[in-house]
């Protein structure tokens, strides 16, 4: 088989994809933001013909023979690698597949559309988490974090049924479980990852458990009650994925009166990475039957990228706006020449990095005074204030840089290799303003540049 043989064979199968594809993103979309039957009806159709196409039998031992080559370009590799990763999870049954088409359609309906009840009324995810945040009644706290949870059993059933299905599935296709599928058909080695997590979780215990004490106190005296008597509703966050706020200081009151999508691209536009294009065409604010929660989509792969979130004036759904956005910068500056199935992020991690570094911005008291324009006494008090709160939560190395650590160490199965090239700082916390240079290489779906200096960034794909 000659490289022109797999090259047209490559061609062919990025344009029928890209064919598929959007169809499903915009129906996706449609649900998403109006919550209606028809829509959800609409995408699973789109799934129902995209999905099939990667369980053609013919062109998945295609893709196995053409692997076999030694001596693939890496475009072509990448591409076949891309091919088997989403045809071998997809090599059962039409019957099958409908049904686990179906039973995911209703669990999305059921998330998108839900509204919770306290005290008999129905609120909004944003209400209920006001109520975590503000409310000091004991009862009512304990409602709205029982209706938080409520959703599940709406889906239990269904969703019970799903994780059957996918089970069965797996099993048939040589996999213990449809969970160790997903981490095969990633990149990604299950015990790999649990091994990182594990010292994840050894490095920040003794900090965590001091940072929670502090946490406890200061509960308990906000809401005038015992420490052993603080339960899972007397905390800020209906999962404990966020601290709340120490020492009396309020990081939502800095959102009050805010043009919000004006700091975001604000913030952005100051590494050079515009966004005013996404925010026109994104969706951010709530209203009934819409998805509560927030994503980042790249409709096209050629540039519709679109954000959709449930924004109020808080620290939790500002952070949620920077990651998204951190999102989509990635997806904006992807190389626009390269084929269909690689106009994507390289691997869920680096889409991730990319978002998790914006995010935490919210988290920086230079943020504060340079885009909301805090005065600089207030900024150095949050400052002390989020190093208690987040410094024990994710137990940050010194430098700042665990977590590009964390993916040099454990994440070269996934081709992620990363370069960092640091000097003339001894500043104790990785900023946004650093004066070292850092430049990390991303190998994967395709080969990315990140540069940050002096709050210039430019991202180069």
């Amino acid at each position: 088989m000659s490289e022109q043989d797999i090259e047209r064979f490559l061609s062919e199968q990025n344009k029928r994809v890209e064919d598929l594809y959007q169809p499903v993103l915009l129906n996706h979309w449609m649900v998403a933001t109006t919550g209606e039957q028809e829509w959800s009806d609409k995408h699973e159709q789109s799934l129902s013909e995209y999905w099939p196409h990667f369980s053609d039998r013919e062109s998945f031992q295609k893709v196995t023979r053409f692997r076999k080559i030694d001596s693939l370009p890496l475009m072509q590799r990448r591409q076949l690698d891309d091919l088997h990763d989403k045809m071998i999870k997809n090599q059962f049954e039409e019957g099958t597949r409908q049904q686990i088409l179906s039973l995911e359609k209703k669990i999305s309906h059921v998330f998108t559309t839900f509204q919770p009840q306290v005290n008999g009324s129905r609120v909004s995810n944003n209400e209920l988490l006001d109520i975590l945040r503000y409310d000091l009644d004991h009862e009512r706290r304990k409602q709205a974090w029982f209706a938080s949870k409520e959703v599940g059993k709406r889906i239990e059933k269904d969703l019970l049924q799903l994780i059957r299905k996918r089970n069965e599935v797996a099993r048939n296709l040589g996999f213990e479980t449809f969970y160790h599928m997903s981490f095969a058909t990633q990149e990604l080695d299950l015990e790999q990852t649990f091994a990182m997590f594990e010292t994840i979780k050894k490095s920040s215990d003794q900090a965590f458990r001091m940072i929670k004490d502090e946490i406890d106190e200061e509960r308990a005296k906000v809401l005038k009650i015992k420490k052993d008597d603080l339960r899972p509703w007397h905390y800020v966050d209906p999962f404990f994925q966020e601290a709340p706020s120490i020492e009396h200081v309020d990081f939502d009151s800095f959102y009050k009166d805010q043009d919000l999508e004006q700091v975001v691209s604000q913030t952005f536009q100051a590494m050079e990475l515009p966004i005013d294009d996404i925010l026109k065409r994104s969706d951010l604010y709530p209203r009934k039957n819409k998805n509560p929660f927030g994503f980042c989509t790249d409709m096209d792969r050629r540039g519709d990228i679109r954000v959709l979130l449930n924004l109020d004036q808080s620290m939790y759904w500002v952070t949620a706006l920077l990651h998204e956005f951190g999102h989509a910068v990635y997806f904006k500056f992807i190389d626009s020449r390269l084929p269909f199935l690689l106009r994507f992020h390289s691997h869920t991690l680096t889409t991730e990095a990319s978002a998790l570094f914006f995010g935490r911005m919210t988290k920086m008291a230079e943020w504060y005074e340079r885009f909301l324009g805090i005065d600089r006494e207030m900024c150095e008090r949050t400052g002390r204030n989020m190093e208690k709160c987040y410094s024990g939560k994710w137990s940050y190395r010194q430098d700042g840089c665990l977590p590009l650590a964390f993916l040099k160490n454990h994440c070269m199965k996934t081709r992620i290799k990363i370069l960092m090239l640091c000097g003339g700082s001894s500043s104790r916390r990785f900023s946004i303003w650093p004066p070292q240079r850092i430049q990390v290489l991303l190998i994967g779906r395709q080969k990315c540049i990140f540069r940050w200096r002096l709050f210039t960034t430019k991202i180069t794909f």
